[in-house]
């Protein structure tokens, strides 16, 4: 695989958790995921993506997407000469669903990126921040067919299940987030058969699976979900209970929401964090099982209500609903 990958993703990432470190502009490296600190934000909210000229698009009129249609759409926004770049399938020339459009500037690139977000829900139109290196190597990545799909999987599901859906085939890689996975297989003729296979499903749940890329793959392999959300124990229930539900596994922090202002009962799901993703996929197993007389149902979290329910308390987070807020045993 071209370096650009790790030039347009490992680095993404570099500065999340540490203190952070000021870009080295003399080293060559996509600026668009640089961090920055904002002095009015506190650490956790201050690093932000550094907005290039280069912004992806998906989700934009499907497999009808035309240049005619982008420049309809983000008419407002001056879009640089041969700016736009379709990606389409390399065999049926049909588009992708993913789109670079390039801007006059990086002013422009970042309104239009704060447009697209204020349309999510509308016009399904997502945007967000790019870079030349990402665009070559998604480019580069649609000169061949893909190996990996996608599909939409239970909550619940864990990296064995997807590897029993597509028993019988060679997979290489398989990334399992909130609701959705990733598999890479071993060629794009077994992508392909796999697509084409009838009535996969997850317990009673149908399966569809959807050619996707290997960008979508890498992004999804960098942000690893450790944390589930567990609903329907008892009010009453304890850091200790959780411990003992997940006991051999390495649970490193338990965080309950929406907890009562007198402390003692809970109204809300709690949220477990562990070790590792591995660990995750083993505590899933023990969907249903019993704290004191109810069953506990255990979901893998997003991204989203991971960092609202394991931050501090912060505008719109779990702990800010004026119902006594969270509580980390």
């Amino acid at each position: 695989m071209n370096n650009s990958w790790n030039l347009a993703f490992t680095r993404s990432y570099k500065n999340q958790d540490n203190d952070f470190e000021a870009p080295n502009f003399d080293e060559e490296k996509p600026r668009s995921f640089e961090r920055r600190p904002k002095k009015d934000q506190n650490r956790r909210q201050r690093f932000q993506p550094r907005i290039t000229k280069i912004v992806t698009v998906r989700g934009m009129f499907g497999e009808k997407a035309t240049e005619d249609n982008i420049k309809q759409t983000f008419n407002q926004f001056e879009i640089a000469p041969n700016g736009i770049t379709i990606l389409r399938d390399p065999v049926s020339q049909i588009p992708s669903g993913i789109i670079f459009v390039e801007f006059v500037s990086e002013d422009v690139a970042a309104q239009a990126v704060s447009w697209a977000k204020e349309q999510q829900g509308t016009e399904r139109v997502t945007a967000h921040p790019s870079s030349e290196e990402e665009r070559d190597a998604v480019i580069q990545d649609h000169k061949q067919p893909s190996q990996v799909v996608t599909c939409k999987v239970p909550f619940q599901a864990t990296e064995q299940d997807i590897m029993n859906l597509f028993d019988g085939f060679n997979i290489s890689a398989v990334v399992v987030g909130h609701g959705s996975a990733f598999i890479r297989f071993n060629s794009a003729e077994e992508a392909q058969a796999a697509m084409q296979k009838q009535g996969l499903a997850i317990g009673n749940r149908p399966v569809n699976a959807k050619p996707s890329l290997e960008f979508d793959l890498r992004r999804a392999k960098l942000r690893p979900v450790k944390v589930l959300k567990a609903r329907g124990a008892p009010r009453d229930a304890t850091e200790s209970d959780y411990r003992t539900l997940f006991d051999g596994l390495t649970v490193t922090r338990v965080v309950s929401t929406f907890r009562d202002k007198d402390g003692t009962t809970v109204n809300g799901p709690t949220f477990v964090e562990f070790a590792t993703e591995e660990e995750l996929n083993e505590a899933l197993k023990r969907d249903r099982q019993k704290i004191g007389e109810r069953y506990v149902l255990l979901n893998r979290s997003s991204p989203k209500e991971r960092n609202l329910a394991l931050n501090p308390r912060e505008p719109g987070s779990y702990g800010n609903q004026n119902r006594g807020g969270r509580s980390e045993y």
